[in-house]
C-alpha cells in the first residue's frame, strides 16, 4: 500500500495481517510506546471498566492525529467511537465517523476501509437508524476478500445483526462454510442462525440451534442474555397454554386472549425502558405495539410505528402492523396495499412463521380478516384489483416560527418580541437560559421567523465532542487528498445561508473560542491543507446555560466573543418562573405528532398539581414527563390526576 513517505505503523500492520484482537496486538507493543498506541490502550482500559471515561478521553483528545499513520489513525479513530459510544456521546461518535471516512483512500488495505466504515456502523447504531447501520455492515462485508484475516470475525458480526431484519440468510453459503470448521466458528454461526430462524418463525430448526450455541462455553456466554430471551420465546411459541402461567411475559399473555393484562406490562416494560418501543429490532421490541394494536388503541401504535419510522428503523415486519392500525381505522384498501407488502417479504425471507405468529397475537383483527391473511398465508392472495388503496393519515403538523414559543405568560411574550425584533438580521445571536429551558426550540424560532427559514439549520453540540474534533465539525477540514474520501464540510457551510447553532457555547475549547471569534470579526475561515479561504454566509446562533460573563472574568472564556455574542441576546426564562404556562406546554406535548390533530384534555385538578410543580429540570423535564403519561396512557384524549406516573403522584 502507498503511503507516501510514511510507512505504516506496526500495529495497523498487524492489525490487517492477522486476526488477533485489537487489545492483544497493542498490549504487545514494546515500550516506550508512542501517544497514540497509549491513547488507544487507555480507551480498552475504559471498556473493560478499569479506568474512568475523563481519563480515556484526555488521553484520546492529547492525539494530534495528523502526526501519525492514517492506517492507524483509521483503527484509533475506531476505537474512540466504540469508547464514545459506551460514553453517551453521540455527536462524538458522529464526528468520529466522519473523520475517519475523510481519511479512507483507495489504495489502503481492505481490513483499514472496512475498519472506516465500521465507525459509520456505530454512528447509525447510536441514532438507532438500522437502514443506515445495514447498508455501512453490507459495505464493510464486501470490502473484505474472502481471504483476508478478518473476513471470517467481520462476516460472522455482520450477520449476527442482519438477523434481527431477517437477511442473514443471504450469506447462508458462507455462514454453513464457517460452521464446518466446527469448534467455536460453529456455536457463532448457531447463534446468528438462531436469530434468523426465531425472527422469521422457524422455530423448531430455531429451537435446533440451542445445543450447537452451548457446544462452546465462551460462545455460549458471551450471548447467553441473547440465548436465554430466544429459549423463552420459544418455550411461548411452542406451548401456549403452559408457558402463559408465567405472567412476565406479554406474548404469553396475549396468547392467551388477556390482552388487558398484556397491555399493562408491556406499559411497565415501556416505562423501564422506553426506547425499546423505538430502537429496538427483535420480537420482543414490538411487545408494546402489538398491545396497543389489541387493545384497539389504533393511535398509540400509529404513533409508536412513526417514532420508529423517524429514526431508520422499519424492519420486514413493520408493515403488517401498519396494515392493522389502517383495518383499525377502516382504511381496509390502504390495509390490503401493505398486506402485499408484507406477503412479498414472508416469501422472500421464507417468513410464513413468523406471520402466522403474529396472527395469532392479533386480537383485534376480526375472524374474516384473519381468514383472509391466513388465506394469504397459504399462497391464496386476492384478486388483484379487489380493493383500491386509501390515503393512510397523515399526523398534525408541527408549530413552525413563534408557535413554537408555547405559553401565556408575560415572560413567554417578552421572548416572542425578542425573537420577533432579531430574526431579521445577520449578526450573531446568544440565546441563554438555565439547562432545559427550550433555548434549542428558541433558536429554530429564531431561524424560522427570518428570511433564512428556508435554508438548513444546522446543530452542534460543544459539549459531547472532544476538543480536536469540534474545530473540524464546525469549521470543516479542508480539501481531500488525492483518491480522499469525502470530507464534511463542517457545520458553518453545511448551512448554506441558513442557521448554525452552537449549543452550550461556553464548552468550546479555547483555540475554538478564538477561531470562531476571528470568523465572526472577519467573515472568513481560513483555509487548510493547502485550501483557499472560504467565506460563510450563516448566522450564528449561541446558547448558554451558564453565566458567560462570570467565565470572563474567571479567564475561562473568550472576552472579545463574548461581546460580539452579546450584542444580540435573549434570556430565556425556567419553567418555575412562569407556572402558568405548564398546562399549555403539557398539552403540546400531549398532542404533539397524533394523527387526528386533537389536543387531549387536562382536568382542573391535574392541571393545578402540575402547575404548582417545581420543575428543577424546567421544560425538558416537563416533556419527559409528559411522555410517560403518553406511554402509559395509550394516547387517550382526558388526563385526570390517576394518570400521573407512579413515582409523581400528588403531594401532600
Amino acid at each position: 500500500m502507498s503511503q507516501g513517505s510514511m510507512p505504516m505503523h506496526p500495529v495497523a500492520a498487524a492489525f490487517v495481517a492477522s486476526d488477533r484482537q485489537l487489545s492483544e496486538i497493542l498490549e504487545a507493543v514494546p515500550e516506550p510506546r508512542d501517544k497514540m498506541v497509549q491513547a488507544m490502550l487507555t480507551l480498552r482500559q475504559f471498556l473493560a471498566d478499569k479506568c474512568p471515561w475523563e481519563e480515556a478521553l484526555d488521553r484520546a483528545e492529547s492525539v494530534r492525529l495528523g502526526n501519525f499513520d492514517p492506517c492507524l489513525t483509521i483503527v484509533f479513530l475506531g476505537l474512540w467511537a466504540v469508547a464514545s459510544r459506551r460514553a453517551g456521546r453521540i455527536g462524538e461518535v458522529e464526528a468520529l465517523a466522519r473523520t475517519a471516512a475523510a481519511l479512507v483512500k483507495p489504495d489502503m488495505p481492505p481490513e483499514i476501509r472496512s475498519m472506516a466504515a465500521n465507525s459509520e456502523c456505530i454512528a447509525a447504531s447510536v441514532r438507532g437508524d438500522w437502514f443506515r447501520e445495514d447498508r455501512a455492515m453490507r459495505q464493510m462485508v464486501a470490502m473484505l476478500p474472502e481471504s483476508s484475516p478478518r473476513y471470517t470475525t467481520q462476516l460472522l458480526g455482520t450477520t449476527s445483526s442482519l438477523a434481527y431484519r431477517w437477511s442473514a440468510m443471504e450469506y447462508e453459503p458462507q455462514l454453513t462454510a464457517i460452521a464446518a470448521r466446527g469448534g467455536h466458528w460453529a456455536s457463532s454461526v448457531a447463534f446468528t442462525r438462531l436469530v434468523q430462524y426465531a425472527e422469521t418463525g422457524r422455530f423448531d430448526e430455531a429451537r435446533a440451534q440451542l445445543p450447537l450455541l452451548a457446544a462452546d462455553p465462551k460462545v455460549a456466554t458471551y450471548y447467553a442474555g441473547y440465548a436465554s430471551g430466544y429459549r423463552r420465546l420459544l418455550e411461548v411459541m411452542s406451548d401456549p397454554a403452559g408457558a402463559g402461567a408465567a405472567e412476565q411475559d406479554v406474548t404469553s399473555l396475549l396468547l392467551a386472549g388477556r390482552k388487558r393484562d398484556a397491555l399493562d406490562l408491556a406499559r411497565r416494560n415501556a416505562l423501564g425502558a422506553p426506547q425499546v418501543a423505538i430502537v429496538g429490532q427483535g420480537f420482543g421490541a414490538f411487545s408494546l405495539i402489538r398491545a396497543e394494536l389489541a387493545a384497539g388503541n389504533r393511535e398509540a401504535a400509529l404513533r409508536l410505528l412513526r417514532l420508529r419510522a423517524q429514526r431508520g428503523n422499519l424492519l420486514p415486519i413493520s408493515d403488517f402492523f401498519a396494515a392493522r392500525v389502517e383495518l383499525l381505522g377502516g382504511n381496509r384498501g390502504q390495509a390490503l396495499r401493505l398486506l402485499r407488502l408484507v406477503i412479498e417479504a414472508v416469501g422472500r425471507y421464507r417468513a410464513v412463521g413468523r406471520l402466522e405468529a403474529e396472527l395469532r397475537l392479533a386480537l383485534e383483527v376480526s375472524a374474516a380478516d384473519a381468514a383472509m391473511l391466513r388465506a394469504w398465508c397459504e399462497g391464496r392472495p386476492p384478486e388483484a384489483g379487489a380493493a383500491a388503496p386509501e390515503v393512510a393519515a397523515v399526523a398534525g403538523s408541527e408549530p413552525v416560527g413563534a408557535a413554537r414559543l408555547i405559553g401565556v405568560s408575560q415572560l413567554v411574550e417578552t421572548v416572542r418580541r425578542a425573537v420577533a425584533r432579531l430574526a431579521a438580521f445577520p449578526a450573531p445571536v446568544l440565546i441563554c437560559g438555565e439547562p432545559g429551558s427550550g433555548k434549542r426550540i428558541v433558536a429554530r424560532a429564531l431561524h424560522e421567523c427570518g428570511p433564512r427559514a428556508r435554508s438548513p439549520f444546522v446543530d452542534v453540540g460543544c459539549g459531547g465532542i472532544a476538543a480536536p474534533l469540534l474545530a473540524q465539525e464546525i469549521f470543516g477540514k479542508g480539501v481531500a487528498g488525492p483518491g480522499g474520501g469525502p470530507l464534511y464540510r463542517g457545520a458553518i457551510f453545511e448551512a448554506g445561508d441558513g442557521s448554525v447553532l452552537l449549543r452550550d457555547v461556553d464548552r468550546l475549547p479555547p483555540e475554538v473560542q478564538d477561531a470562531l471569534l476571528a470568523v465572526i470579526e472577519t467573515g472568513e475561515v481560513p483555509g487548510t491543507d493547502g485550501s483557499r479561504t472560504r467565506r460563510p454566509s450563516c448566522r450564528i446562533v449561541a446558547t448558554a446555560s451558564v453565566d458567560l460573563a462570570g467565565l470572563v472574568e474567571a479567564g475561562r472564556f473568550n472576552a472579545g466573543l463574548f461581546e460580539r455574542l452579546r450584542r444580540m441576546a435573549i434570556a430565556v426564562p425556567a419553567l418555575a418562573e412562569r407556572p402558568e404556562d405548564v398546562p399549555a406546554l403539557a398539552e403540546h406535548f400531549l398532542a404533539a405528532g397524533r394523527s387526528d390533530g386533537k389536543t387531549p384534555s387536562l382536568s382542573d385538578a391535574l392541571r393545578a398539581e402540575l402547575a404548582r410543580r417545581p420543575w428543577p429540570g424546567s421544560v425538558a423535564e416537563l416533556m419527559e414527563f409528559v411522555e410517560r403519561m403518553r406511554l402509559a396512557g395509550s394516547e387517550k384524549l382526558e388526563y385526570d390526576l390517576p394518570d400521573l406516573p407512579a413515582s409523581a403522584a400528588p403531594q401532600a
